[in-house]
């Protein structure tokens, strides 16, 4: 897979992550999308981690990456992987401020 059907593949993806009982998912990507757009590598939000942790018990850590929270949606934004968005009942959400 390249990188440019993978950046894909995790935009449609954002669109089914954390579906809500009432979720106007596409209003939450729009502005996730709004966002990353106005990101680049050299952010220095990017110099944090941030961990997942999901109601059946698996988890995920990810460097270079900030969480921000609109309404009852966490959006997660990567430096390499793109954005997830996901709903503030299907997920934990905490951020680790890298020290190096």
């Amino acid at each position: 897979m390249t990188i440019k059907e993978a950046n894909k593949l995790a935009k449609e993806t954002a669109n089914i992550i954390g579906l809500g009982e009432s979720v106007d998912i596409k209003k939450m990507n729009k502005s996730a999308k709004e966002i990353a757009d106005k990101l680049s590598a050299a952010d220095k939000r990017f110099r944090n981690s941030v961990a997942l942790s999901f109601d059946e018990g698996s988890f995920q850590f990810i460097n270079n990456a900030f969480a921000a929270k609109q309404e009852e949606y966490w959006f997660i934004f990567t430096e390499h992987f793109g954005y997830f968005v996901f709903h503030e009942s299907d997920v934990d959400v905490a951020t680790y401020k890298r020290i190096y």
